[in-house]
């Protein structure tokens, strides 16, 4: 199943612990040669800290291959790889964190089963991390814990390289570099309407598709100016929703390393009288 095992995660942990602290040390001494305060509100490495992600791995989750390879590098996420019985058993528990890549929103759902759903959603409304790409982002709309839904039920629009553009608060969140029309890749991912109840927590949208493919019969013109990532909350959780692709996207790789950072911190940071769902 692609689940580390306890040896590879001791070794894994410590040259993660060696590296941070290396690079705490690097980031500190270049800051202080340069009249600057380590403290940061950007997405950036914080001295010491580790946060714990949980890939899902199973049925309709064959994009958790991606998420290994690039954060092998990043000394401040851990990542692992989970099943849907791991999940029922309430192994997030240990987690800040987790990912639902893409492949199938509605497999993926059949693979926890009603049981591990309730787990995934009693794990994110406790105050932690949901990040869903791609059929990812369908299962929130599925399972009904956010405030959107599809705009079409065909969803079979095709594979293509489009355009995406950040919003004001997607730049804040992610800088400057992003701004003006960035390429991302596409597969499928869900074109969604968003804010549709005023009962549920509202959505930010951090980015939005400024092109479309519309293939196989499918509705043309809707993907054009619709969320293509957002950002909202599930109880005292933080949700990160993407529609397209960046982890395999040359150029916004990092971007994914920094979207995983910051629903981390947020998650680390929920208040604890925050109401529940």
């Amino acid at each position: 199943m692609g689940v580390y095992t306890p040896e590879y995660g001791v070794i894994r942990m410590k040259r993660q612990l060696l590296a941070t602290a290396l690079l705490a040390t690097v980031v500190t001494a270049n800051a202080q040669s340069n009249g600057l305060s380590t403290a940061s509100s950007t997405n950036h490495p914080i001295q010491g800290t580790v946060y714990r992600l949980a890939v899902y791995g199973d049925k309709g989750a064959p994009g958790f291959k991606h998420f290994p390879p690039l954060l092998e590098d990043v000394p401040d996420i851990q990542v692992e790889i989970v099943n849907g019985q791991q999940i029922r058993e309430g192994v997030l528990d240990k987690f800040d964190l987790v990912l639902l890549p893409g492949g199938s929103g509605r497999g993926q759902g059949e693979s926890m089963g009603p049981e591990g759903v309730a787990k995934l959603k009693e794990f994110v409304a406790s105050g932690k991390g949901y990040i869903g790409i791609c059929a990812g982002a369908y299962v929130p709309m599925q399972q009904g814990f956010i405030n959107a839904k599809t705009k079409h039920p065909h969803w079979r629009r095709g594979k293509a390289d489009l355009q995406i553009e950040f919003s004001e608060t997607g730049l804040k969140l992610f800088g400057e570099q992003y701004r003006g029309l960035q390429v991302v890749r596409y597969n499928n991912g869900p074109i969604m309407n968003v804010n549709i109840s005023t009962n549920k927590p509202t959505v930010e949208v951090l980015a939005w598709f400024r092109t479309e493919i519309a293939e196989k019969d499918a509705p043309k013109g809707i993907q054009v100016d619709s969320p293509a990532i957002l950002l909202t909350t599930y109880g005292k959780g933080t949700m990160l929703i993407i529609s397209p692709h960046p982890e395999q996207t040359p150029g916004l790789r990092g971007l994914m390393v920094e979207m995983i950072r910051l629903v981390a911190r947020k998650s680390r940071d929920s208040s604890t009288d925050a109401p529940e769902q």
